[in-house]
């Protein structure tokens, strides 16, 4: 997949994307409610990248998300934990702390929710989501998701503690009713 929207090109993560990924896998801020403990280094980093690089496209992959004025990487989307056969995936997404709050992961998560409902195929894709996330959960929120449980307790480990999750989940059928213009019905 690469995709244009009105600010941003999405393609597929490279391990050329490592030095400024470091920004986000760095970071103890953006790593709070991921899945990992923030990288040491770059070479920590790196092998981060080069582990979604070269990742099983079947079940996981990952995007850079870049500014179209400056081609300048702003964050990652990607799917995890895909399940071909009942057609759903799980998504996450990071974004570089000097990017926040400029509407970039809306737009990019646009654009890879389309490609997930439509070239991958997903009948319902969800995103886990700690529960003091309030701006993930508020993003993925305005995009259609709706809170089906939790808080799950302990159910992810990152590092030597286990974080709690919500659990939001979005239908193909919602999707396609939410972006479809009106007229069409």
């Amino acid at each position: 997949m690469r995709t244009l929207t009105d600010r941003l090109l999405l393609r597929p993560l490279a391990a050329s994307d490592a030095e400024a990924m470091h920004a986000a896998y760095g970071d103890p801020a953006v790593m709070r409610f991921w899945g990992a403990v923030p990288a040491a280094d770059l070479a920590e980093t790196a092998e981060r990248v080069a582990w979604s690089t070269g990742a099983d496209p079947a079940s996981h992959a990952a995007w850079a998300v870049l500014r179209r004025e400056d081609g300048r990487l702003v964050g990652m989307v990607n799917y995890h934990h895909r399940d071909m056969r009942h057609q759903r995936l799980e998504i996450g997404y990071l974004l570089l702390p000097a990017h926040w709050r400029r509407g970039y992961m809306a737009e990019a998560l646009t654009a890879f929710l389309d490609h997930c409902f439509g070239a991958l195929g997903a009948h319902r894709v969800e995103a886990a989501i700690g529960p003091d996330n309030a701006a993930s959960r508020a993003l993925v929120e305005r995009l259609g998701f709706l809170c089906e449980g939790g808080p799950l307790r302990q159910c992810v480990k990152s590092g030597d503690r286990f974080l709690d999750m919500m659990i939001y989940g979005l239908l193909a059928p919602e999707w396609r009713a939410r972006v479809q213009p009106a007229s069409l019905e």
